[in-house]
C-alpha cells in the first residue's frame, strides 16, 4: 500500500519542486474545488493554480464520487487509507515532450532542475 501512496505523493512533491524555482516570484493560487475553471490569462501571466486534498475513502465517496469510482484496485477498501487528490495548472515554456515519467522519477534530474531544493 505504501508504494501506491508514495508514487502520487512523489509526483505531487516533484511538481511543487519543479514549480518553486520556475515561479518563485509569481503567485501560487490555491483553488477550492478539484474541477476549478482554467483562467488562461492569469496562467499566461505566470500564476500557478492548484488543488490539494487528503481524504478518507468515506469522505472521498461523498465529496468526489466520480473519483471514488476510479478505484479499480479497491484501495479504498483497505484499512487506514488516505487518498491524496491533487491538480496543478501552470504554463511551462518547454516543448510538449520535455517532461516524461522517466525524467520525473529520476532523482538526479529532479535535483538538477530544482536547484537548491532538497529532493
Amino acid at each position: 500500500m505504501l508504494a501506491n501512496f508514495s508514487r502520487p505523493m512523489l509526483i505531487f512533491i516533484m511538481n511543487f519542486l519543479i514549480l518553486l524555482p520556475l515561479h518563485a516570484k509569481e503567485a501560487v493560487v490555491e483553488q477550492k474545488k478539484v474541477n476549478f475553471a482554467i483562467q488562461a490569462e492569469k496562467l499566461l501571466d505566470g500564476e500557478t493554480h492548484y488543488f490539494f486534498s487528503v481524504l478518507s475513502p468515506r469522505k472521498l465517496s461523498i465529496i468526489h464520487p466520480e473519483i471514488y469510482h476510479l478505484d479499480s484496485l479497491r484501495l479504498c477498501q483497505e484499512n487506514n487509507v488516505s487518498i491524496v487528490i491533487t491538480k496543478h495548472v501552470y504554463v511551462v515554456k518547454k516543448p510538449v515532450g520535455f517532461f516524461d515519467d522517466k525524467q520525473l522519477s529520476d532523482v538526479t534530474f529532479v535535483s538538477h532542475i530544482s536547484g537548491d531544493q532538497k529532493v
